[in-house]
């Protein structure tokens, strides 16, 4: 039997609550969630989670001309994570999803790309992952604690 998919209403829940604290300009767009029984791929290695624009043709026959945004999680991944690992799923799929200048749904890249290996060698060696590696260290404890409280407990 191949992949099945399912509506996320959980997924849904906790979007909804992101954007409106972190993703406000996301409100009024089109997200459909979904579950699939297999966690998704990419580039040939497992996600937990995809974000997707569905726009021509598929987007048509789903009654959205102006086309929509797609975010996949994967059923099994999504199992092992823990509530505050959830949030950060869906806050970081969440970031995926923009709209351009003319305003037409884009789709927006990581804000850095690396590999472990050259972060091992070569340290921040550009500004970039200085910038993440500060992010990653100087990361706001109580501000995380706030958000995680809003948006488990509405």
């Amino acid at each position: 039997m191949g992949k099945e998919y399912s509506s996320a209403p959980e997924i849904e829940q906790i979007a909804e609550r992101l954007i409106e604290h972190f993703k406000p300009d996301l409100e009024g767009f089109d997200i459909t969630y979904i579950f699939c029984s297999e966690n998704p791929k990419k580039a040939g290695r497992e996600v937990t989670a995809l974000a997707r624009k569905v726009i021509g043709l598929n987007a048509w026959l789903a009654g959205f001309p102006d086309g929509f945004f797609v975010m996949e999680v994967g059923l099994p991944a999504w199992a092992e994570l823990t509530p505050e690992q959830k949030i950060a799923v869906v806050h970081h799929e969440l970031c995926h999803f923009g709209v351009d200048d003319e305003g037409f749904l884009t789709l927006i890249p990581h804000d850095i790309e690396e590999f472990n290996e050259i972060a091992r060698t070569h340290g921040a060696y550009h500004d970039g992952l200085v910038s993440f590696g500060h992010a990653l260290q100087h990361g706001n404890e109580s501000s995380r604690s706030e958000i995680l409280e809003k948006i488990l407990n509405g």
